[in-house]
């Protein structure tokens, strides 16, 4: 029997581990890593996740897993953001990689008309 905690519950680090599928030790090194991540700590250093900490775990591992950012390249995405927001500073990077990519192609397309 599976247990669903209510919206807005902290999740423990297996919870979150399973929520962001990436193993606690992954969870660990981006805490280290990226000074936005901060879960709270309670007594012997158990880690708690809230939902704005998940959301921004889950812009992590997307920039690292599915847009193969680095480690340093997501630290300047993040720098850039106050707050975490569902990847509206992404939107704009990619929109400009891909004003670039049509740039680079338009002479290839135009040969070919």
């Amino acid at each position: 029997m599976t247990e669903t905690k209510a919206a807005g519950a902290y999740l423990n680090i297996s919870e979150a581990s399973r929520r962001l599928g990436v193993p606690a030790y992954v969870l660990r090194f981006w805490e280290k890593s990226f000074s936005q991540v901060k879960p709270k700590k309670h007594l012997g250093g158990r880690r708690y996740y809230d939902e704005p900490t998940l959301v921004l775990l889950e812009q992590i591992r997307d920039y690292l897993y599915k847009h193969k950012y680095t480690i340093e390249g997501v630290k300047r995405i993040l720098s850039k953001k106050e707050q975490p927001e569902e990847f509206g500073g992404m939107q704009a990077q990619m929109e400009a990689d891909l004003l670039q990519i049509q740039t680079q192609l338009m002479p290839y397309v135009k040969k070919q008309s």
